[in-house]
């Protein structure tokens, strides 16, 4: 059985533990955290803007599927509408949106506003994760960048 965390950009959860929509991590990076240290799971992101002030705003961890797309009412992945409800990892200018990892997903998700060189939106060094219905917009340093034997499956 594989263990779901829940992210919700609204959360006001005292103790957010991300096993329900009403408890859901506020930040993605916290659920990712969560999901790696007890060896992988998925992690159900709603709509909404996600950013942070660290650099990378996302660190993706092997054995961690990111799902974005979701209202956050949902009990199943299948009802989740990526086209309704838009997931944004924003790097406002300032920062790169994502690091990939082996072994991981990300998938459902807007990869906007990043800025590095190389790799803005995403970067990968040693590292090939698979990367599903992302759309890449806005990024400084390239949109994704792989190098040292990242090779991503897209689609």
């Amino acid at each position: 059985d594989v263990t779901i965390y829940r992210v919700d950009s609204a959360s006001t959860a005292p103790s957010p533990d991300g096993f329900s929509w009403t408890t859901a991590y506020p930040d993605i990076q916290s659920a990712v955290n969560a999901a790696s240290s007890t060896g992988g799971g998925e992690v159900w992101v709603s709509a909404g803007i996600y950013t942070t002030t660290t650099n990378p705003v996302l660190t993706m961890k092997e054995g961690v599927a990111l799902y974005g797309g979701f209202a956050g009412t949902e009990s199943a992945r299948i009802e989740r509408d990526c086209a309704a409800n838009i997931t944004t990892i924003d790097g406002g200018n300032a920062r790169r949106c994502v690091t990939g990892a082996n072994y991981a997903v990300l998938d459902g998700f807007t990869i906007t506003y990043g800025s590095a060189s190389p790799g803005g939106g995403m970067y990968n060094e040693y590292s090939s994760p698979t990367v599903t219905n992302c759309t890449f917009s806005g990024n400084s340093g390239s949109g994704m960048y792989n190098s040292s034997y990242s090779s991503p499956t897209v689609t």
